[in-house]
């Protein structure tokens, strides 16, 4: 999980101000050049990759642990196919329209996150050579 700031109530910005914390400004610094902590970038990828994996619990509880047998909910009331009809529905939902979006949306932060922090690793590399 992502370090505990007493600054940040909503663990969804725990994401962001690690990558703002990323990025300082030196003090004696001119023409607005920045400083770029590399190890807050590799932290972030890696706690975005650690939130995929844990992501398979609730994709597996949608598609494994909410099934429901034929006679869980009673029998012979007329209701009956249309309740169960609309807990297929919602579990189709849950996998389809919340999980899986989100498991993307995860997922391409953490490819980009990665690629920028590739990009000043090899910025770094070429000033250290020059």
């Amino acid at each position: 999980m992502l370090r505990e700031d007493p600054g940040v109530s909503d663990p969804r910005e725990g994401v962001a101000v690690a990558l703002s914390r990323g990025v300082e400004r030196g003090p004696a610094m001119a023409k607005e050049e920045y400083r770029v902590d590399l190890d807050a970038l590799d932290q972030v990828v890696r706690e975005l990759n650690e939130i995929l994996r844990d992501m398979g619990g609730p994709r597996q509880k949608a598609e494994n642990n909410t099934y429901l047998a034929p006679g869980d909910l009673g029998s012979g009331f007329s209701e009956q196919a249309e309740l169960y009809a609309a807990h297929d529905k919602m579990v189709d939902h849950l996998k389809h329209d919340v999980i899986g979006p989100l498991e993307k949306l995860i997922d391409d932060f953490g490819q980009k996150t990665k690629k920028v922090k590739e990009s000043y690793d090899d910025a770094e590399a070429e000033n250290a050579v020059r």
